[in-house]
């Protein structure tokens, strides 16, 4: 995500040694064939696969602004709120994650958790054919094998919209080794930064799920805002890389992010934020495009269990806080004030480790004299403040968008959504999101909403007598589940023409564990259109003991499957068998609450 190590003199020493090298242009290769994606569902459709109809009406399904607001071609107000999944700007050339879930599965479950939008990074590198995906599990993920980075981004942006999200594609640093201060690198001049972004803006120029480029990632020292050298001036190369792009595509959002400090280095003057986050001059001097409501600030922010800055020290932390943030960005998207620069903030970046439960009564003391550094423990302490008071903050600012950072458990600085299983959602974040979210962003053709409750099965083969199982029941519904209601079925086959299974398809199950708590699972074998099955039940020991809360909550069940004798059998004819070490979803499973089919087909 970023280098904060790296110091304000290296940033200059590197600034030093940037030369204008020539670039090779860009030239745009065809989007990868389609094949039909796992969970058996019809074809995401790739942009040059949209026909006429849809290549007319595309245009009508963008967003655009209106002073602090976004509003999509109706008019209504939009307040996108999404997740930050990176990985494709690093040298794996992959969203990160697909070593151990499906590509599908994860946007499956980002729309479930009421996210109505992504921000996906990338490098300028990506765009290399040479640029081959690494860390891809293609058991998987079969439908990534062979593609190169592109080609993936590809992929997972005509599901995207296919699922009804948007995404926002962050340029996020030139190339996949090092977070660069400046926009430019030798490697890749400025000409070539402008080349890739409006290569991007043509490629998905029908493909209304882009709805945006975010031009740089965390501008930092040595950039300057407005002071006109071409050098470093980000307010200048935010104006002509945001016109470029807007000549291929008029209807995209352009997302200009802050810079780390303003004012001359070294001066009183100068003012330390955030890399990215620092728009105070942005009022007084905005960015100016040719097309006019087009133009989102995306500044950054985080705690000070990243890094600290000075007024995570002011006595009065962390009420100081919504004040300091109008003044350095929040005061952009307000009406009728005198630094307005009348233009929306979507918050492109902030996360936490950890949520506080609620702001406390008194500050919290941090800060201390400077010879001493707070320990790690009030660091952590502290950072959890300041995530419940920025969510307060947006609580209140409702015309303000947001981006977590991030999805996946990759970034152990500052957090993430999803727990280190790489599966489920942290309960305690999801559930202080939530209320935030901004509403759905349909688009035609998308699927309807995914199943808000997920079956995930490890399957192996472990001897001539047995498989084991391992089932995990996924609740990333705003509602708690009450397994007593609820019954999963492992399908064996068909049943014989006496109604009954072939002594060869008589299964029976051995629970080993349960995360409900020992005795609150009961297999029970039974036959239903022919085919016959092993169905878990669930009963209470305790009032709690079998409920699944809501945003995360999972409940974790090993069971061995067996002939009833114990005789030898192979699984693999079982409508149900798939043979995963990983968790994955497992849709020939099924789950019924109180009757009702939620998750799964049944045997066909």
């Amino acid at each position: 995500m970023r280098l904060r190590a790296l110091c304000a003199v290296a940033a200059l020493v590197a600034f030093a040694a940037l030369l204008p090298l020539p670039g090779a242009s860009a030239v745009a290769t065809p989007p990868p064939a389609e094949t039909p994606p796992p969970w058996g569902g019809p074809v995401p459709p790739s942009p040059s696969r949209l026909d006429g109809a849809a290549r007319d009406s595309a245009d009508g399904l963008y967003l655009h602004t209106d002073g602090g607001t976004i509003r999509d071609a109706r008019g209504h107000a939009v307040r996108l709120s999404g997740v930050n999944w990176s990985g494709l700007e690093t040298c794996n050339f992959a969203p990160s994650g697909l070593g151990q879930r499906s590509w599908w599965d994860v946007l499956d479950q980002v729309r479930a958790l009421g996210f109505n939008s992504i921000r996906l990074p990338f490098s300028d590198q990506v765009l290399d054919p040479a640029s081959r995906p690494q860390g891809i599990n293609y058991t998987l993920n079969p439908d990534l094998q062979g593609l190169s980075g592109l080609q993936v981004m590809d992929r997972i942006l005509a599901g995207v919209g296919q699922r009804g999200l948007r995404v926002i594609l962050d340029r996020h640093r030139p190339d996949c080794t090092t977070q660069a201060p400046l926009w430019y690198s030798p490697q890749y001049p400025e000409h070539r930064w402008i080349a890739a972004l409006v290569r991007l803006a043509r490629r998905y120029r029908h493909q209304p799920a882009v709805i945006g480029l975010d031009l740089f990632n965390e501008p930092q020292p040595p950039v300057t805002w407005g002071d006109g050298n071409r050098a470093t001036d980000w307010r200048l190369a935010a104006e002509r890389a945001g016109d470029a792009v807007l000549r291929a595509n008029p209807h995209l959002l352009i997302f200009v992010e802050g810079v780390g400090t303003i004012g001359p280095s070294g001066t009183h003057q100068q003012k330390a934020d955030w890399w990215g986050g620092n728009l105070l001059e942005a009022g007084a001097a905005p960015v100016r495009l040719a097309v006019p409501h087009r133009l989102v600030y995306a500044p950054h922010d985080y705690g000070p269990g990243l890094s600290l800055q000075p007024w995570f020290s002011a006595p009065t932390f962390p009420y100081n806080l919504p004040a300091m943030w109008d003044h350095h960005w929040g005061y952009l998207q307000e009406p009728g004030t005198p630094r307005a620069g009348s233009a929306p903030v979507v918050l492109g970046e902030f996360g936490g480790q950890a949520l506080a439960p609620d702001l406390p009564a008194r500050p919290v003391p941090l800060g201390a004299p400077p010879a001493h550094t707070p320990t790690v423990a009030a660091r952590a302490a502290a950072d959890a403040v300041w995530l419940r008071a920025l969510l307060s903050y947006l609580a209140r600012h409702h015309a303000i968008g947001f981006m977590y950072w991030s999805l996946m458990p990759d970034s152990p600085d500052v957090g993430s959504l999803l727990n280190t299983d790489w599966q489920t959602a942290n309960i305690a974040k999801q559930v202080a999101l939530a209320p935030l979210q901004g509403a759905a962003l349909p688009l035609p053709g998308a699927r309807p909403a995914p199943a808000a409750l997920r079956v995930l099965a490890s399957d192996q083969v472990v001897s001539a007598n047995q498989q084991n199982l391992t089932l995990r029941i996924v609740d990333d519904s705003p509602r708690p589940l009450d397994l007593r209601h609820a019954e999963v079925r492992y399908w064996v086959g068909r049943a014989s023409e006496r109604g009954a299974l072939a002594p060869e398809q008589q299964r029976t199950a051995d629970v080993d564990d349960a995360s409900t708590g020992p005795g609150t699972v009961t297999p029970v074998a039974g036959i239903a259109r022919q085919h016959g099955y092993v169905a878990l039940r669930f009963t209470a020991l305790g009032p709690t003991s079998t409920v699944l809360a809501p945003y995360g909550g999972v409940a974790v069940i090993t069971l061995r499957l067996h002939r009833q004798d114990w005789t030898p059998y192979t699984p693999r004819g079982d409508w149900s068998f798939s043979p995963h070490v990983l968790p994955t979803p497992a849709p020939h499973l099924t789950l019924t609450v109180d009757g009702h089919l939620v998750w799964g087909r049944l045997p066909i």
